[in-house]
This record gives structure tokens, sequence and C-alpha cells, in this order.
């Protein structure tokens, strides 16, 4: 079962409603680093 990250998810919920149209992004989870952009899906 997933376990959500509540400010990763505030953060999706930022970019997806418009108000930013990208925001870079570094997740670290289990000693992997993530990095990119996060856009909304109709970009």
């Amino acid at each position: 079962m997933s376990k959500h990250d509540e400010l990763l998810v505030d953060v999706a919920t930022v970019v997806e409603s418009g108000q930013s149209n990208q925001m870079s992004l570094t997740v670290v989870t289990g000693g992997t680093v993530i990095t990119g952009r996060l856009a909304p899906e109709a970009v």
C-alpha cells in the first residue's frame, strides 16, 4: 500500500491547479535520488 507524502501531494496540487506551470523537484527515497520537473498533466 502506498504512503502519501502530504507535502508532495500539496506541491502537485499547486502545479496541477495552474498556479505554477512547472516546478523543479528532487525526491530522496530509500537512498535513491529522483530529480526532474513537475508539470501539469495538460503540458
